[in-house]
């Protein structure tokens, strides 16, 4: 899967696969990132002129815990100010999002299941200037694409929060442009950089999109395989496949003919001997 964290680092980050079994955070303590490594880069492609499913593109990635708890009344009776006893601003860590050159009329959404969209909202609130966010469902919220947007992270969290990110570019992109949005978080505190990562959107022909898109699907239904309902990522892994799932099927392909396979052939597994080598058929004289 496709997955990328906001790494701070520059270190490559690792797959949903391996967040899945426990391995590494994807986040990486570090030096502030106002430089953005390559590997803190995700390439994820459009078609042109395509349909809304194939103009739609998902980014997972990790919010950074704040175990910092500003509850909103707080911040709504003392606007910008909460101190931390260093003399230091004490905001919630915050995700600022630079849209960069995408076009104004794509549409962009934030799912965060571990977070409710009232209590992100409540605390944008406390911003200065028009709202630019609003609750799409329970924990979704929209951001309106412009220069940038502020997504405020209640605190009071011990672990890394699992997020998706979708973007739905409007109907005129053309073959051969590339869109670009960075991600960063800023830590409420201290104001630094913990983390940030780019997505890149080259927009392309449908008929080389495929293909690419049959494998991920196929690897895709079989990581799901090995998921529990309790695992944290679960929710954003089944929304994640289902938008997988449409954008096969508008590229022209059929979903229903992907299998599950590790290799992402899309074809069914073979079923593994159960002797664990070879059979030998004896066939009496």
């Amino acid at each position: 899967m496709p997955s990328a964290s906001i790494g701070s680092t520059g270190e490559r980050p690792p797959s949903l696969t391996r967040a899945l079994t426990n391995q590494r955070p994807l986040w990486q303590k570090g030096e502030t990132n106002e430089d953005l490594s390559q590997r803190n880069l995700a390439i994820v492609q459009s078609s042109n002129p395509g349909n809304p499913a194939t103009r739609t593109v998902e980014h997972t990635f990790e919010i950074r815990s704040s175990e910092q708890a500003h509850p909103p009344a707080m911040l709504l009776m003392v606007p910008e100010v909460v101190a931390d006893g260093r003399g230091r601003l004490g905001r919630p860590d915050e995700l600022l999002i630079v849209w960069g050159n995408l076009p104004p009329d794509s549409r962009a959404t934030i799912f965060i299941p571990s977070m409710e969209a009232d209590e992100i909202l409540a605390l944008a609130a406390a911003h200065a200037g028009p709202p630019m966010l609003e609750r799409v469902d329970a924990h979704t919220i929209r951001c309106t694409v412009g220069d940038v947007s502020f997504v405020p992270i209640p605190g009071g969290r011990s672990a890394n929060i699992p997020a998706l990110i979708t973007l739905e570019l409007p109907a005129g992109v053309v073959k051969g442009e590339v869109y670009t949005a960075v991600v960063r978080q800023y830590a409420g505190l201290t104001g630094r950089v913990v983390g940030a990562f780019e997505l890149r959107i080259p927009i392309g022909a449908e008929q080389l999109i495929l293909p690419s898109e049959i494998r991920l699907l196929s690897v895709l239904r079989h990581i799901a395989l090995a998921i529990p309902k309790s695992d944290p990522w679960y929710p954003i892994f089944r929304r994640y496949l289902r938008r997988k799932e449409d954008r096969v099927e508008g590229l022209g392909g059929n979903s229903d003919e992907v299998h599950p396979n590790p290799d992402g052939t899309g074809k069914p597994v073979e079923p593994e001997c159960p002797t664990g080598g070879w059979v030998r058929w004896l066939v009496p004289a």
